[in-house]
């Protein structure tokens, strides 16, 4: 199988690493400007030699649409993109689109799923591969891996997790297509849908009166480090706050 990855995250170097390993990589291709993570899958892309293209949106129907007509490519493998892919591609790939989402779908659509998952506390995450078409994270489930999340993963340390435990599930999930076609894909349940928006900043302000200490930890993890940790007030002055730990405190007002 033929595949062209379109990516910008660092989260999909394992995934790159194992795709080239199997001869599977055509080239990886990064939409928008240069910035510490797409750089970083540059660089591995150049040490791997495996063809590496930066586009910016608009030429998502000119540069790479002559991009995917030179190289027929089986699958176009969306890790990462931060935009929609124009509908007008879709068929251009023998298999289409597939897209690697870091929730367990349809829970969690959106631009951040691991930032809110981390928030809300949960204990359980996961990788999804699906299909796309027009609506946002909508698309058939091809594959699914549930990955715990443990007590003080931090959105960092659990994304590079999930990173890795891509390379699997996408390397099965690739043979299955191939091999089997789209018998294994299945409609995600309209009933379960919940949506994990690019966080605010309000989303990412500590609340001290009212969060809990266990909010608060999860919040400053939910923002390590890819939204700059958690956001408090010191005198008046903004801080960001990158790590927490609870402390548990037999007399917390000794001179009360």
């Amino acid at each position: 199988m033929k595949i062209i990855l379109l990516s910008g995250s660092i989260y999909a170097i394992p995934s790159l690493h194992f795709l080239a390993g199997q001869n599977m990589i055509e080239a990886v291709v990064s939409v928008g400007d240069v910035n510490k993570y797409n750089m970083q899958l540059e660089q591995t892309s150049k040490h791997i030699n495996i063809p590496f293209v930066r586009l910016n949106k608009d030429q998502l129907l000119t540069d790479f649409k002559t991009l995917l007509l030179e190289t027929s490519p089986d699958l176009v493998l969306v890790f990462g993109l931060g935009c929609k892919v124009p509908s007008e591609l879709f068929t251009i790939p023998k298999k289409g689109f597939y897209n690697v989402h870091f929730s367990l779908l349809p829970a969690y659509r959106g631009h951040s799923p691991v930032f809110w998952q981390l928030k809300n506390g949960e204990t359980t995450g996961g990788v999804t591969i699906h299909k796309i078409n027009e609506k946002f994270d909508d698309g058939p489930i091809l594959a699914q891996k549930t990955v715990t999340i443990f007590p003080g993963d931090s959105y960092g340390i659990f994304s590079a997790r999930l990173g890795i435990e891509s390379t699997m599930l996408i390397g099965n999930a690739m043979m299955e297509l191939n091999t089997q076609g789209e018998v294994f894909l299945t409609e995600q349940d309209k009933e379960k849908i919940t949506y994990a928006p690019a966080p605010s900043l309000g989303d990412l302000k500590i609340h001290w009166e009212t969060q809990t200490a266990k909010e608060i930890e999860c919040l400053v993890n939910a923002g390590n480090p890819d939204y700059g940790g958690a956001v408090a007030l010191l005198r008046g002055q903004p801080i960001h706050i990158l790590e927490v730990n609870m402390a548990l405190l037999n007399n917390p007002n000794p001179g009360g």
